[in-house]
C-alpha cells in the first residue's frame, strides 16, 4: 500500500508540472508554454518563477547567449524538435580592431571580467601573453636564484621591465603552479602575497611573468586591459581577417539546490565554469558537451548524489569533470561513458581545482563511487582522481597526462595523513583500465632528470585496493608507485615500457609498508624502486626490515630487456622540494635479476604490447609471421584481444 501511494504521489507531480519551451522565434512576452508561443532569452528563464518538477526545453539548432541560475530545486532542462543540441554561450564576438603600433591591435569589449582567462581566434583557445614565451630556454622559465613565500629573486632586472601589477606564475613544487600579482619590483627582487599550502618560492625552481601589455610578442597573444575595457592582441595581419571571442559569462549554468537534470545541452565559453552544481540532493547531467571552458567544464560540490553520464568536456583551461563531496554520510557518484579531452593544457592559464588542480576527471569523496567506460586525455595533471570507499574504478582510457606538471598519474588517489590518521575505506576495486603515455613535465624545476609521472599512484598511506588485469604503458617513471602503503593486491596487470614497473617509499615516522601482493603480473620491462625516506628512523626499520615486511612477490612474468638495470633502487635521503639522492643497494634475500620474487618465468624480451580500449572485442591482423604470446599460445595471421585488455605478441 505504501509503494502505491508513493507511485502515486509521483504521478500526481508530474501531471502538475508545466512545460516551457525557448527558441530564437521566441517572445519573452510569450506564455512560453507550447513551441508556437516560446520565450526567447536565458534572461526570461532566470527571471521566472518556476514550480516543483517544471520542465524547460530549449530548441535544437539553436544558441542562447547568457548563464541561467536557478532559484528552486526540482526542474528539468532539456532539449526539444530535430537537429544538434541547443547550445549556451557565454562568448562575445570582438570587433573595432584599431591599430596601436607595428602588430600590436586593440578592440572595445564589455561586459568582461577583471581576470577573464578565455579568449579564442576562430574557435581556438588562445596563449596569454607571457614573457618569456613558452618556446624559449627551460620551457620559458626563468629560474629563482633563491626565494620566501612572499618574494622571489631571479634574473629579471627591475632596471629592464619593473613588473609590478603584472602577474608571476611560479612553480612552487613539481606538482604545483601558482599565480600572484607583483607588488614591488626591485632589481631582481620580486614581492608578492604569500603562496598557499604553506609554499615558498625556492631556488632552482622557475617562474615567468603574464597579464602585462609588455608581454605580447607573439601571433595570437592578448591581453585585457580592465581599465579602459579593452582587449589588446598581437597579430601579424589586421585581426578583422579572424573571428575573435572573449568570454563576457563567468558560469553557464549554476545550480545550488536539489533535484536538478541537465540532458541534450551543449555549453561553451564559461569563464569559470561550464555547468557547476553545489550542495543539494541529486545532482544529474546527461548528454550534454562542454566545449572551451577558462577553468573548470563541469563540476558538483557536496551534492548527496550526482551523476554525470555520456558527457563530453572538451579544452576546459581547468579540470573537465570534477565530483567531489564530503566525508561522511550517504554519498553516490555515478560518472560513466564521458569523454574528457584537454584540460589544464597551458602552463600559467591552467586553474587550479583544489590542492592541486588540473586533473582530468575527478570523483572525490563518497561512499559509492562508480567511474566506468571514460576516455580521459591530454591532461595537463592527473587523468583520473579518486576517493572514498565502494570505489569501482574499471574499463577507462586514460592518455597522455601531466604534460604540465609533475608527479602525477594516469590513475591517482591520495589519503589524508599516515597510520592513524588515515580514513578507514574498503571495497576499492581500480579494473581493466588502460593507462598510457605518462608524461611527467619537469620545465620550471630542478630535478630535470626525475621526470615523475606513473600510471597508477596511491599517495600518502592509500590501503584496501584491489588492481587487477590493468595495462599501463609508457610512463616516464613507474607503471605504479606508492608511499607509505598498506593492503594492496596487484594481480594479473600488464605493465609494459615503463621506466620502472614498481615504486614504492616510506616517509619519516610511517610504519613498515606491509601486505602488499603482487602475483601474477605481466612485467615488461622489470626494475623495483624502493624508497626509504626514513632510513634507521626508528632505528629498527632499516632497509632490509621493510623490504622483508612488504609482502609476497609471485608467479609473475618478467621481460628482462638487454641491457636492463634490474637493481634494486634505494634512496637514503630527500629534502622537501629539492632533490633525491640515490643509492643501488644488493640485499640478501634479492637474487640479481627479479628481485623478491620467487616462482617467476621469463619471456623473450622483443615483444609489442597492443591495446583495445574499446567494449567489443578487437581482431589484430598480420601476415608473414607466426606470433606467441607471452604463454606461449601461437597465432597465425591474426589474434583477438578482449575488450578493455591488451596483448603482448611475440614474433615465433
Amino acid at each position: 500500500m505504501k509503494k502505491i501511494l508513493i507511485l502515486l504521489i509521483l504521478i500526481s507531480n508530474k501531471l502538475l508540472a508545466t512545460t516551457y519551451y525557448v527558441s530564437l522565434a521566441g517572445n519573452d512576452g510569450n506564455l512560453g508554454t507550447s513551441t508556437s508561443t516560446s520565450w526567447q532569452s536565458i534572461t526570461k528563464v532566470n527571471s521566472f518563477t518556476f514550480s516543483a518538477n517544471d520542465i524547460i526545453l530549449f530548441k535544437r539548432g539553436d544558441t542562447f547567449y547568457g548563464g541561467i541560475i536557478l532559484r528552486r530545486s526540482n526542474l528539468f532542462f532539456d532539449a526539444y524538435g530535430k537537429g544538434v543540441n541547443p547550445i549556451i554561450t557565454g562568448l562575445s564576438t570582438v570587433t573595432g580592431w584599431s591599430n596601436l603600433s607595428g602588430n600590436i591591435w586593440e578592440a572595445p569589449v564589455t561586459n568582461v571580467k577583471p581576470n577573464v582567462n578565455l579568449v579564442l581566434r576562430n574557435s581556438v583557445i588562445q596563449q596569454i601573453g607571457r614573457f618569456p614565451n613558452a618556446g624559449s630556454t627551460n620551457g620559458g622559465y626563468l629560474v629563482i636564484t633563491s626565494g620566501s613565500s612572499t618574494s622571489l629573486v631571479g634574473p629579471a632586472l627591475s632596471a629592464t621591465t619593473n613588473w609590478t601589477g603584472a602577474e608571476v606564475v611560479v612553480k612552487v613544487v613539481r606538482w604545483d603552479i601558482q599565480h600572484r600579482i607583483v607588488t614591488s619590483h626591485s632589481r631582481g627582487t620580486l614581492g608578492f602575497s604569500a603562496f598557499s599550502n604553506g609554499y615558498s618560492a625556492s631556488a632552482g625552481f622557475g617562474y615567468f611573468f603574464q597579464r602585462d601589455s609588455r608581454t605580447l610578442d607573439v601571433d595570437g597573444e592578448w591581453w585585457y586591459d580592465n581599465t579602459n575595457s579593452k582587449l589588446r592582441v598581437y597579430s601579424n595581419i589586421n585581426p578583422a581577417g579572424w573571428t575573435y571571442k572573449i568570454s563576457t559569462v563567468d558560469t553557464l549554468f549554476k545550480n545550488i539546490y536539489g533535484n536538478i537534470s541537465i540532458n541534450n545541452i551543449d555549453f561553451e565559453g564559461g569563464d569559470v565554469a561550464g555547468i557547476y552544481n553545489s550542495g543539494g540532493v541529486n545532482f544529474t547531467a546527461k548528454n550534454c558537451n562542454v566545449n572551451n571552458s577558462g577553468k573548470a567544464a563541469i563540476t558538483s560540490n557536496s551534492a548527496t548524489s550526482t551523476s554525470i553520464n555520456n558527457c563530453s568536456t572538451n579544452t576546459s583551461l581547468g579540470s573537465g569533470i570534477r565530483i567531489s563531496v564530503p566525508f561522511g554520510g550517504l554519498k553516490y557518484i555515478v560518472c560513466n561513458n564521458n569523454n574528457v579531452d584537454s584540460t589544464a593544457w597551458i602552463a600559467g592559464m591552467e586553474a587550479s581545482d583544489g590542492f592541486n588542480g588540473g586533473s582530468g576527471l575527478t570523483v572525490n569523496g563518497g561512499d559509492s563511487v562508480i567511474c566506468m567506460q571514460n576516455i580521459v586525455t591530454n591532461s595537463g595533471y592527473n587523468g583520473i582522481e579518486w576517493k572514498g570507499s565502494q570505489v569501482h574504478i574499471k574499463y577507462n582510457y586514460v592518455n597522455n597526462y601531466c604534460t604540465v606538471r609533475n608527479d602525477g598519474s594516469g590513475i591517482y588517489t591520495v589519503e589524508n595523513g599516515n597510520n592513524s590518521l588515515i580514513i578507514p575505506r574498503h571495497t576499492r576495486e581500480i579494473i581493466s583500465n588502460i593507462c598510457t603515455n605518462g608524461v611527467g613535465n619537469y620545465l620550471g624545476s630542478p630535478d630535470t632528470y626525475n621526470t615523475s609521472c606513473s600510471g597508477l599512484y596511491f599517495d600518502l598511506g592509500t590501503r584496501n585496493v584491489i588492481v587487477d588485469s590493468n595495462t599501463v604503458s609508457n610512463n616516464s617513471s613507474s607503471a605504479f608507485h606508492g608511499n607509505n602503503n598498506d593492503s594492496l593486491w596487484f594481480r594479473s596487470n600488464t605493465f609494459f615500457g615503463n621506466n620502472n614497473t614498481y615504486s614504492f617509499q616510506r616517509f619519516a615516522g610511517a610504519l613498515p609498508m606491509k601486505s602488499i601482493f603482487i602475483n601474477n603480473n605481466i612485467l615488461d620491462k622489470y626494475r623495483f624502486v624502493y624508497r626509504n625516506l626514513a632510513i634507521d628512523s626508528p632505528t629498527v626499520v632499516t632497509k632490509n626490515v621493510d623490504i622483508l615486511a612488504m609482502g609476497t612477490f609471485s608467479n609473475n612474468y618478467y621481460s628482462l630487456r638487454s641491457g636492463t638495470d634490474t637493481s634494486l633502487l634505494a634512496t637514503t635521503d630527500y629534502y622537501y622540494g629539492g632533490h633525491y639522492i640515490k643509492s643501488t643497494d644488493v640485499f640478501s634475500n634479492l637474487t640479481g635479476t627479479v628481485g623478491i620474487e620467487t616462482f617467476a618465468t621469463k619471456f623473450l624480451n622483443t615483444g609489442v604490447l597492443y591495446t583495445n580500449p574499446t567494449n567489443t572485442i578487437s581482431t589484430l591482423n598480420f601476415t608473414g609471421y607466426s606470433k606467441k604470446d607471452i604463454y606461449g599460445n601461437v597465432y597465425n595471421n591474426s589474434a583477438t584481444i578482449p575488450a578493455w585488455s591488451s596483448l603482448i605478441l611475440i614474433n615465433n
